[in-house]
């Protein structure tokens, strides 16, 4: 038997909030990947879902712990001290007209959503050779720290408040069209 690391701890409850959501018929998972890298020693947990009844949008939430972050639990001393958790990312995947007011309006959603102090990027692209007019943007919330364990009972809001902001995308690209 094995202790678990702050990593596995995270993601049994990520995972299971999500799970929990998705048998409730709040959203539908779509993606899973649990990814352990020998290379360089890291682990990476993601899960992809988007709400019922809402299939052009989508979220992805994403742990990720490497090297430092699991000596920092296996061999406390100074030069670790403060690195044991893990990184949590959100994206938000839509498609949307290409419009510079409407990143500047998802910008500033985002950013009421989830505070200025996370890091809020867009990135688009879009196919040349498409006669569609619209971009695929990627809009991912960065947490610019560490989560521990002693934050880890915020994960479950922070999972359900991701399903949310799903819905405020939503209602404002039905707002642009």
């Amino acid at each position: 038997m094995f202790d678990p690391t702050a990593f596995d701890n995270m993601k049994v409850i990520v995972e299971g909030s999500l799970y929990d959501m998705d048998i409730a018929g709040k959203i539908i998972i779509s993606g899973r990947r649990d990814i352990v890298d020998l290379a360089t020693l890291s682990r990476e947990f993601s899960i992809i879902f988007r709400q019922d009844g809402i299939p052009d949008i989508e979220a992805e939430v994403s742990l990720h712990a490497g090297l430092i972050n699991l000596a920092a639990e296996l061999l406390p001393g100074e030069s670790t001290k403060g690195k044991s958790g893990s990184e949590l990312m959100l994206q938000f995947r839509t498609n949307h007209p290409d419009d510079t007011d409407i990143y500047e309006d998802i910008q500033s959603l985002m950013e009421s959503l989830w505070g200025v102090e996370r890091t809020i990027v867009q990135k688009a692209c879009f196919d040349p050779f498409s006669s569609e007019d619209y971009i695929h943007n990627c809009i991912s919330v960065e947490f610019n720290r560490l989560i521990t364990e002693e934050q880890m009972e915020d994960l479950p809001e922070i999972i359900a408040y991701t399903s949310e902001t799903l819905g405020r995308l939503q209602t404002y690209m039905e707002s642009i069209e």
